[in-house]
């Protein structure tokens, strides 16, 4: 593959996120041999293989880092146990009709490898079938999923709210949501009776991928994104606890709508006890 490559070829690896931990120079007379990577991060990052003799000769390869929600305890503060009423890393190859409730609306839900994506229009829309979130005590809800194109639509890769809209609605009001439409990707939270805040936000992407906690804590709300405290804020008594989930957008009409790829849902119910005496317990 070019006369300037022989047996004693020597490359670098270098990855896009400086926290990641690659392999030293690799030579070629060692073949194909496997070797260690550490990503210190969850989400997207270019890999490139350099040669040293020369640098214009390199290859590049695109990652998608997702961590599941076995690997890691909750992020929110204070939450040092937690058990889970409710989790999907959706195996199979269909939603489970006793977690979720689908309107596909003409558009399309794709079930395969430990995921669901969302596509099409009108755009689809799936609700949580009950109430997956605990009546009283602290709560989180974390999920992972990932933008897969850059359109104008917006739509929600997962919602927790106090009450679902209708399929068909114009309208909505949500105490959290992560949401992508042609002026940003967001993570809007209810922390009033009409007031809804930015805890994150960036710019849209055709390739966006986060992994979210919502913390539902005594008299604050937290947002972790990617392992980072984002938003700690008080949150007033009159905000609603939320009682269900939902994904897509339930307007069902027609457009350019932003497709996405959700990885996991859980939800987790924090233990009492941390929490007392203002989170000394």
């Amino acid at each position: 593959v070019n006369d300037n490559i022989d047996d004693t070829t020597k490359w670098d690896f270098t990855s896009s996120v400086a926290s990641d931990v690659m392999p030293t120079e690799i030579q070629q007379t060692q073949g194909n041999v496997g070797f260690a990577v550490t990503f210190n991060s969850s989400g997207p990052r270019t890999l490139t293989v350099t040669s040293k003799g020369d640098n214009t000769i390199k290859a590049t390869v695109n990652v998608a880092v997702i961590r599941t929600f076995t690997d890691y305890p909750s992020e929110c503060t204070g939450a040092l146990n937690f058990n889970s009423p409710f989790a999907d890393d959706f195996a199979g190859n269909s939603l489970d009709p006793s977690r979720w409730t689908a309107h596909a609306n003409g558009g399309t839900i794709t079930v395969a490898a430990n995921s669901v994506a969302l596509g099409g229009s009108p755009f689809p829309y799936v609700t949580s079938a009950d109430s997956p979130i605990p009546a009283a005590g602290p709560f989180s809800v974390r999920w992972i999923a990932e933008y897969n194109a850059l359109q104008n639509f917006g739509t929600g890769s997962l919602a927790v709210t106090a009450s679902l809209p209708t399929n068909g609605a114009s309208s909505w009001s949500d105490v959290a949501d992560a949401w992508q439409d042609g002026t940003s990707y967001r993570i809007q939270v209810q922390t009033a009776p009409i007031t809804h805040v930015n805890a994150y936000s960036e710019p849209p992407s055709a390739q966006t991928l986060h992994d979210v906690e919502y913390c539902w804590l005594p008299g604050t709300t937290e947002v972790w994104v990617d392992g980072v405290m984002k938003l700690q804020t008080a949150r007033d008594p009159s905000v609603p606890r939320p009682t269900a989930l939902w994904f897509g957008n339930p307007t069902n009409v027609a457009g350019s709508w932003s497709p996405f790829t959700l990885y996991y849902v859980q939800v987790r119910a924090l233990n009492d006890e941390i929490f007392k005496n203002g989170f000394d317990g």
